[in-house]
């Protein structure tokens, strides 16, 4: 019977074996070697009960191998321990993994999952029309699993099976075997190379492949004939299957059973909950306001290790209750992506602040925001970034062989800084960057990646670790609950960034430093100001088309600014752009157009009042040089670039007082007197 499946030609012989299989699977004690080899375990665990009612084992008097076969009792009980905390022995795990491998391809040789689903497997129409083999009816039980029509016995014989496969044996799925043997072992990750369950290699759980397959991908590897390493597409989609799997039920991983068990008691029901609720509450705690404690390390690790093996990071598909819950925006808003999974997880996240994205679908956001908080915490899950990066970031920012890393831990400097370093390369001043990369910029495909990660991360509080760790103090005391509920914390602290500057607490300082660098950045990169863009994009489209397909940074939020004032600009837009020109206002450098238009000018005419960051006193200054070079008829120092945008910034602030801080000051009384409306 082990070689059952690899007669092909004797398809009578074939048959006879399996109708045989049935009956010898079904009692446990007919099973060659298992009851000397398991003995021990089933006695350990209570497993099997005789007529009377007895637990196997209580009374030392009555032989257990004396009674009724079980219809699969026994070996059902063993396999529900097996991957868990408790000890099965090394001889009986060789036993029940055997078993599972040859009852992987018809269902009806597992006596107890038979016994449990072929009510089921009749009551759902497309499983009834599958003959059993091929281990086709196990792949639709398990896709219903969560149905409502689903028994709890059936969906518990499920579980125990799935558990075999992916803490086990992979090979306890036939179809999987069948479709990702060839990619496994090209791979390097079969059973040779697994220390599976102390076996040496014997055999190897899905749980192990996965984590080998991921690392391997994303560490570019590449075969014996130099070609990247790719999993084949019939392979793919049987992992892609088990990734859902996983994903919709935590406890098929041991790890988050036992390291999240606190967490999963005291704030996620007890885990009664399945279909992806449970894991997506875990991933949401850090980001709760509600919860007071944050998840351990060892409950951190596990969630992260389940998610390299499902890659959630980078697969919508993979997570089906934020498939469910974001399938009607992405069709709306994605549809140039629905042909690349992880392109549309990255369309979905840039569009967080669209009136889509929180007037319509809120459940949608708050399931993306739960998972895309949790993986914000370590950059190296993003693998395109990684792959486009990897080179750039070696060479202009001394991270070391930032491909091998396994996690942020193993980089010489936080993954952040990386980021950081990146992103001032992709437009350097060349007195900014590195002495070596000085001027260099990066690569096309690395410079997207860069724009992309900012774009989703950067000023969202939440998403970017070195801005929240930075101002969390702050935004409890000067951002209201209201503010983290809108999701515009970052605007918040925009408003407050005098208040923070001027604050003797360092915390505040640390914040301003933050939100200045960020606010900076969105001057030169509108859309990366998610909020602010989502209301401008359809002025952008209707004001300032040019200015998108100009390369010179900055240009867009200055076309906004001369429109401003248009009878049809949206109001909503209107206030963001003044919010950007009065927080601009407080510092010079936020402002990138200017900044980079007058550096050199400010430096060498104006050094007294750079220290201070005044924009107003610095503009002042530039213009005194104009106008006196001007009544002199002499010719000018300040450059022609510099010049223009001066003249820019005065008949900017002439539109409107809120940009004259000086005048606010002066005339407050007044204005509020005799301009109140």
């Amino acid at each position: 019977m082990d070689y059952r499946l690899e007669i092909t030609e004797d398809a009578s012989c074939r048959s006879y074996l399996t109708d045989i299989s049935k009956v010898v699977f079904s009692d446990f004690r007919l099973i060659c070697n298992f009851v000397n080899q398991c003995k021990d375990d089933i006695f350990k665990y209570s497993c099997g009960r005789n007529d009377f009612g007895q637990t196997i084992g209580e009374d030392e008097s009555i032989n257990p191998w004396l009674q009724q076969h079980s219809q699969g009792a026994v070996v059902q009980c063993l396999e529900n321990h097996l991957g868990e905390d408790d000890d099965i022995s090394d001889s009986c795990q060789r036993e029940l993994v055997n078993l599972a491998e040859l009852s992987a391809d018809d269902f009806t040789l597992d006596r107890a999952f038979y016994m449990a689903c072929r009510d089921d497997r009749d009551s759902f129409s497309d499983c009834a029309e599958i003959p059993a083999g091929d281990g086709k009816v196990y792949s639709c039980l398990f896709r219903h699993k969560f149905d409502k029509a689903m028994t709890e016995d059936c969906q518990k014989a499920i579980s125990i099976r799935e558990r075999l496969i992916y803490s086990a044996d992979y090979k306890a799925s036939n179809n999987l075997h069948k479709q990702c043997r060839k990619s496994f072992r090209q791979f390097g990750c079969d059973t040779a190379e697994i220390d599976n369950l102390q076996m040496g290699g014997e055999f190897a759980g899905l749980s192990d492949i996965l984590m080998c397959v991921e690392k391997k991908l994303r560490k570019d590897k590449k075969d014996k004939n130099g070609k990247l390493l790719a999993v084949e597409g019939s392979c793919d989609s049987q992992l892609l299957a088990y990734r859902q799997f996983l994903m919709e039920d935590y406890s098929l991983s041991p790890e988050v059973v036992s390291a999240c068990k606190i967490e999963i008691k005291t704030y996620c029901e007890g885990g009664i909950v399945k279909g992806g609720e449970t894991l997506h509450c875990l991933m949401g705690l850090d980001s709760d306001p509600e919860v007071d404690e944050d998840i351990s390390d060892d409950c951190e690790d596990a969630l992260y290790e389940l998610i390299e093996e499902t890659e959630a990071d980078d697969s919508f598909k993979v997570d089906k209750r934020l498939e469910h819950l974001c399938s009607p925006i992405a069709a709306e808003l994605c549809k140039d992506s629905n042909d690349d999974d992880s392109e549309v997880l990255s369309c979905l996240l840039e569009n967080l602040h669209s009136h889509q994205m929180v007037q319509e679908h809120p459940l949608c956001r708050k399931s993306l925001l739960e998972t895309q908080y949790f993986l914000s915490r370590d950059f190296s899950w993003d693998k395109k970034f990684r792959r486009a990066c990897h080179e750039d970031a070696e060479e202009l920012c001394n991270v070391g062989t930032f491909n091998e890393v396994d996690d942020e831990e193993e980089l010489p400097i936080p993954l952040s800084m990386v980021i950081g370093c990146l992103y001032r390369h992709s437009h350097p001043f060349e007195e900014d960057v590195g002495k070596n990369g000085a001027g260099k910029t990066l690569k096309g495909k690395c410079a997207e990646q860069v724009h992309r990660v900012m774009k989703q991360r950067a000023m969202e509080v939440e998403l970017n670790p070195q801005l929240e760790a930075a101002c969390r103090p702050t935004l409890g005391s000067m951002c209201s609950e209201e503010d983290a509920v809108k999701k515009v914390e970052f605007l918040c602290l925009q408003d407050h960034y005098e208040d923070m500057k001027k604050s003797t607490r360092e915390h505040d300082q640390e914040c301003a430093e933050q939100v200045a660098k960020l606010t900076q950045i969105a001057s030169e990169d509108l859309d990366l100001e998610q909020v602010l863009f989502a209301s401008c994009e359809p002025m952008v489209e209707k004001f300032c088309k040019p200015a998108l397909k100009s390369e010179d940074e900055g240009k867009v939020l200055g076309c906004l600014i001369n429109h401003k004032n248009e009878q049809e600009m949206d109001e909503k837009c209107q206030a963001g752009v003044l919010h950007f020109q009065i927080i601009s206002m407080t510092d010079y450098k936020l402002g990138f157009a200017f900044f980079k238009s007058c550096k050199k000018d400010i430096q060498m005419y104006c050094h007294d009042k750079a220290a201070q960051q005044s924009k107003p006193q610095i503009v002042h200054c530039l213009s005194e040089r104009i106008r006196d070079a001007v009544l002199s008829e002499s010719s000018h120092d300040i450059s022609d670039v510099c010049r223009s945008q001066v003249n820019f910034e005065l008949l900017s602030e002439s539109e409107d007082v809120r940009l004259r801080p000086e005048i606010i000051r002066a005339c407050a009384l007044d204005i509020k007197v005799h301009c109140g409306d």
